[in-house]
């Protein structure tokens, strides 16, 4: 099997979505956190709190697109694992990388 450039881009921009996803699931559960900071402040200082303009989170469509970028990188590493098991049993030897990836 060769990969690629388009192979690598496309792994790049799998791991690139799903570190979004992680950094936007931590995200959602921000406004636990804020209320406790909240509270705490407005206890010691004796001061009112105001709640602070929340960004507006991801819709579900993003969410979902997202995860089927991290779905897609699991089947591609999934097959190629595959074609290695296939490649070392019938001693074929390893992946072939296009000219200026190896």
């Amino acid at each position: 099997m060769t990969i690629t450039k388009e192979n690598v881009r496309e792994v790049f921009m799998w791991g690139v979505e799903y570190g979004q996803l992680l950094m936007e699931e931590e995200r959602e559960n921000e406004e636990i956190f804020d209320a406790f900071l909240c509270s705490v402040g407005s206890r010691k200082y004796g001061l009112p709190t105001t709640p602070v303009r929340r960004r507006q989170i991801h819709s579900e469509k993003w969410f979902n697109a997202m995860r089927a970028g991290y779905k897609n990188f699991l089947e591609y590493y999934a097959s190629l694992c595959q074609k290695t098991e296939n490649n070392a049993s019938n001693d074929q030897g390893q992946f072939e990388f296009e000219d200026g990836l190896g």
